[in-house]
């Protein structure tokens, strides 16, 4: 508990570019991790990418910040990618998203 606390506290204090790149922890921990973070990323998408692994997408749609992270092959998570500006898809009359890009 007290390593998750140091981690935690060293991701508050971790520019949003380096926690993405190269980042990665147990599904647990790093779900955690983004959620405690000082930006408090909620999961927003989840589904399964190439070769069968999860990918998620956090967001917090107050600060726009947005975080993507992909289950590895030893089934830790890593982030792939992070930025700002998120902005939600509308949905569709009876709340479907809107068709994007196949």
């Amino acid at each position: 508990m007290t390593r998750l606390l140091l981690l935690l506290a060293c991701l508050a204090l971790t520019p949003l570019p380096a926690l993405a790149e190269g980042f990665c922890l147990p599904p647990g921990d790093m779900d955690r991790a983004i959620r405690e973070s000082r930006w408090r990323e909620t999961p927003l998408f989840a589904g399964i990418g190439g070769q069968g692994r999860v990918v998620a997408l956090y967001g917090n749609v107050r600060t726009g910040s947005w975080t993507l992270v992909m289950e590895g092959p030893d089934g830790t998570f890593c982030g792939l990618a992070a930025g700002n500006r998120l902005r939600l898809a509308p949905a569709a009359p009876g709340g479907a998203p809107q068709d994007g890009p196949s």
